[in-house]
């Protein structure tokens, strides 16, 4: 009888301190079901309850914004407020109810923070203050971050993730991909700071490595931290290999349970030439091998 090709997917795996029942993944997909509010909707518990239904090892939700000035869609979860634990905490059964290990995504979306309509009418966070197309001819530019308000970020995952634990999902997932904060710091095009933030590939890491140990502090040893990684930007003079091999080292050095690579983000899916190639099933496989 020939070998099942599938037979792997279905062996247990361990992620962390966790043996998941196989490697089947529920990864995180934005759906923007989240009330106005920053709170979890009816529907997207529905919504969730029937993926968990489908039985994956594990879940992992859509991207939930660490506090408002991360948010960027109104529809969506911000942390910030513990008003939203009483939803995230049944969103959590909902998912385990069936089997799968849940796992919260959380991010910021730096110069990518909305509502787009009203870009400049708020103070939007980056890295740099550096100029960039944000949809059609609309070109914008995000304050450049203090050192403070960069500290009270790094506090904000931390909180965040704190507050996933408590709702009792098993994890949490750093989104470090897209082109969002952690992404644009290690961005040599978009990080232009002369600090401790910024310059050497040492600097431009310090801040996802910085958010990283805060959320382990928060959370303890036992709890999973994932992380989505961007692997290469696909613009010229941006994020790449060999810097984000060496960067993902450093983060499985500090103890992160997985990773999840990523290649492009918000702004190079605009390219032609880049779109092309997302319409290339599984365009991301040679990029993971190389990961």
């Amino acid at each position: 009888m020939p070998r099942s090709p599938y037979k792997l997917i279905f062996r247990p795996y361990e992620v962390g301190k966790l043996k998941l029942r196989s490697r089947l993944i529920c990864g995180p997909m934005f759906v923007g079901y989240a009330n106005t509010d920053g709170t979890v909707s009816e529907r997207m518990l529905a919504h969730y309850e029937r993926r968990a239904q489908g039985r994956p090892a594990m879940l992992i939700t859509e991207h939930m914004a660490v506090n408002p000035a991360g948010a960027q869609f109104s529809n969506m979860v911000v942390l910030s407020d513990q008003k939203c634990l009483p939803g995230l905490t049944q969103l959590a059964e909902r998912i385990k109810k069936y089997g799968p290990v849940a796992v919260a995504q959380i991010y910021h979306a730096g110069r990518y923070a909305g509502p787009w309509e009203q870009y400049k009418k708020a103070r939007r966070l980056a890295p740099s203050a550096t100029p960039f197309p944000l949809f059609g001819d609309m070109e914008a530019t995000p304050q450049e971050m203090t050192l403070d308000e960069i500290q009270e970020t790094i506090q904000a995952f931390a909180d965040a993730a704190a507050l996933v634990k408590a709702a009792g999902f098993d994890g949490v997932e750093l989104h470090g991909a897209t082109g969002y904060l952690l992404s644009q710091f290690l961005s040599p095009r978009m990080n232009k700071r002369e600090d401790a933030y910024g310059g050497s590939l040492d600097n431009r890491m310090k801040f996802p490595l910085d958010v990283f140990a805060a959320v382990r502090k928060a959370v303890g040893q036992e709890f999973i931290i994932g992380y989505q990684c961007l692997v290469k930007e696909f613009v010229p003079e941006g994020w790449d290999f060999p810097e984000s091999g060496q960067f993902a080292q450093r983060l499985q050095k500090e103890g992160v349970d997985y990773f999840i690579p990523q290649g492009g983000t918000i702004e190079s899916w605009n390219d032609p030439d880049v779109r092309q190639t997302l319409q290339i099933e599984t365009y991301q496989v040679d990029l993971i091998k190389k990961f």
